[in-house]
């Protein structure tokens, strides 16, 4: 299959007040790809992610999606054009229900019929939400909340899907899941996916190659050898 940019950066800076924190970031994220970025705690990964959707402004440098230049646009707008969020915490609602916030995800997706596709898939995916539909969001584990988390992102029918740390407080039997789910809509949706995460095995397990980050730089990129072997991904890591 020809593989075209989906998502691209050229020297991406960005930071909080005078502190810059990603430092001249170029990455490509090619059409039905997983992408891995990764490091430490602290190195930029979730900043330099909320620069491309639009949650921090890049002080620097050009993010293009399918070509068009979207720098520093409003997060709404971003998302309109297709990209999909599970930020690191998850952003549940504790009081809403699960179907509500699937409904609230798939808001972005004005055509009933995808709308309806979406749904059947998020619950095919992760039946225990359709098991849940009528509980409040607060009340589930935290695997299932992101579970959740991520169906809400892809019920708005997203053309590339932005992960940030899904296995964050998660159960490693569920973590597996995960990593299963994701290899799963990328296929059923050709979908393009950025995950950002630390745990090495999700990520040797998912993701086609990956760049790994260190002081808010790519200090490099791992291909898909490099990647399925768990042992030098876990040295990367722990730079």
């Amino acid at each position: 299959m020809n593989q075209s940019s989906v998502l691209t950066t050229q020297d991406v800076c960005s930071g909080y007040g005078t502190a810059t924190v990603v430092r001249d970031i170029s990455v490509d994220i090619l059409t039905n790809e997983i992408v891995g970025i990764i490091g430490r705690n602290g190195v930029g990964k979730s900043t330099f992610v909320k620069t491309l959707i639009g949650l921090i402004r890049a002080s620097n440098g050009k993010v293009t999606l399918f070509g068009n230049d979207i720098t520093n646009l409003q997060p709404e707008l971003i998302a309109r054009k297709g990209v999909g969020y599970v930020p690191q915490g998850r952003g549940i609602f504790p009081g809403m229900t699960v179907n509500e916030h699937l409904l609230l995800g798939g808001y972005l997706q004005r055509d009933s019929k995808k709308r309806s596709k979406f749904n059947k898939l998020i619950f095919d995916l992760f039946p225990i939400l359709h098991e849940r539909r009528s509980q409040m969001a607060g009340s589930l584990s935290g695997g299932q909340q992101e579970m959740l988390a991520i169906g809400r992102a892809l019920a708005g029918g997203p053309e590339i899907l932005i992960l940030d740390e899904p296995s964050e407080g998660v159960q490693p039997n569920i973590v597996g899941q995960i990593g299963e789910a994701i290899l799963n809509f990328r296929k059923q949706l050709n979908l393009s996916i950025i995950l950002i995460d630390q745990n090495a095995s999700l990520i040797s397990n998912t993701v086609d190659r990956a760049y790994a980050v260190e002081k808010g730089s790519v200090v490099a990129m791992l291909d898909s050898d490099a990647v399925r072997d768990e042992e030098k991904l876990s040295k990367v890591l722990s730079i």
